[in-house]
């Protein structure tokens, strides 16, 4: 931990999963012990997890956010009470599991920015369904959870494993987590905001993620509201990074 103190890293992430049982879970006796040093050092610990029953000790023991928070089973409100008690931020990460069976690569929205096998590889060629059947009861549970979250005014913060999957692709799965997130009973801004000032705030970024005199203006300029309808963040008419307009025909 002096080490990663040293070179001013400001976060450590903590596995707590048993991979379907492949591996032996990181006890509680470990991780509170590398929490609580980690803290001693001024660095904050986020942890990938599986469990929903593994929250409230976690939590207890000082993390600061979840990178899977699971909210498929388990999640209760008194979950929910104690992330937001404890200042916890959570991702739900759903898209990951989601758009695999989906055949991504017919959108046209990412499709025309693919080479061609790859598209290929994505699309209802393939393994993966122009419209895969959602599980009913899953998405009662998930529109549960995420009220629980509202409800009790929770961080939550898009983050998507985009890149560190293959066929998950940087950008696309972003605008796709938005609507799962309004599907689940979220509003667009909510949602929009989830992806931008709350997300900054979790990473302790102090000039991002809001448009402010004195922060970074990195902004995409939409066709349309994305208010009135989350898909128009599709409609990407300009984009500016750290205030200049990019030529997207590059």
């Amino acid at each position: 931990m002096r080490a990663v103190a040293e070179l001013e890293i400001p976060f450590i992430k903590l596995w707590v999963d048993d991979r379907n049982g492949s591996q032996v879970k990181l006890s509680p006796a470990i991780y509170r012990a590398v929490i609580a040093e980690a803290r001693e050092s001024g660095i904050a610990t986020v942890v990938h997890q599986q469990f929903a029953e593994d929250m409230p000790d976690l939590i207890a023991a000082g993390v600061r956010g979840f990178l899977h928070g699971r909210l498929e089973n388990g999640f209760t409100s008194e979950i929910a009470m104690a992330a937001k008690q404890n200042d916890v931020f959570i991702v739900p990460n759903l898209g990951l599991a989601e758009l695999r069976r989906e055949a991504i690569g017919d959108d046209p929205f990412l499709s025309h920015t693919l080479p061609t096998d790859t598209a290929l590889r994505m699309s209802a060629s393939s393994q993966r369904l122009q419209v895969p059947q959602r599980d009913p009861q899953l998405e009662e549970t998930l529109r549960n959870s995420f009220a629980m979250l509202l409800n009790a005014n929770v961080d939550i913060v898009l983050g998507t494993d985009a890149g560190a999957v293959r066929d998950h692709p940087y950008g696309y799965v972003g605008h796709r987590e938005l609507e799962i997130f309004v599907r689940h009973g979220m509003s667009p801004m909510q949602a929009i905001s989830a992806a931008t000032s709350v997300a900054a705030r979790a990473l302790g970024l102090q000039n991002s993620g809001q448009i402010k005199a004195g922060f970074r203006a990195d902004l995409l300029i939409l066709d349309q509201n994305p208010l009135e309808d989350i898909r128009h963040t599709r409609g990407i008419h300009q984009v500016y990074l750290r205030g200049k307009l990019l030529d997207r025909t590059l």
